[in-house]
């Protein structure tokens, strides 16, 4: 028997200013804890802008960084399309790419897998590592908090 949970986030206005200015280029980030043991799968199902609800399993993180979107962007437009056509991701890093007021949706596996948009994207080590090092920059086990 295979169970299928997916989870979704609380809808919530959520300005972004960078130099006290509002920002509409930022990336949102929804994740499990790293090295987090979890027995199902997420799939890449619609999930909604802004933090998320206090006792979330997930994580949130949003990034307005200049430098680091300059090179989220470079790898992220040089993603290619996948020649596989059936494969599911087990997406425990999920983003909202906000740029230029589009937002693109991007899912990902921990140690493989790139969906942008509903479209499987070849894998790039490069740009995997680009966005979970920015998670582990933050990132702060659950039991190391106040």
């Amino acid at each position: 028997m295979m169970v299928s949970l997916n989870y979704s986030c609380k809808n919530i206005t959520n300005s972004h200013k960078v130099n006290g200015k509002e920002s509409g280029n930022y990336i949102e980030f929804f994740y499990m804890p790293p090295h987090e043991m979890i027995s199902y799968r997420y799939s890449c199902e619609k999930f909604k802008s802004g933090p998320l609800p206090k006792g979330s399993e997930r994580e949130y993180l949003k990034v307005s960084d200049e430098k680091f979107n300059l090179r989220f962007h470079s790898l992220y437009n040089s993603l290619q399309p996948s020649s596989t056509s059936n494969y599911e991701v087990d997406a425990r890093i999920q983003l909202l790419v906000h740029r230029n007021k589009k937002v693109d949706t991007v899912c990902m596996g921990t140690a493989h897998g790139i969906i942008v948009n509903g479209s499987l994207k070849e894998d790039s080590s490069e740009f995997s590592k680009l966005v979970t090092d920015e998670i582990m920059k933050t990132y702060k086990p659950r039991f190391l908090r106040k």
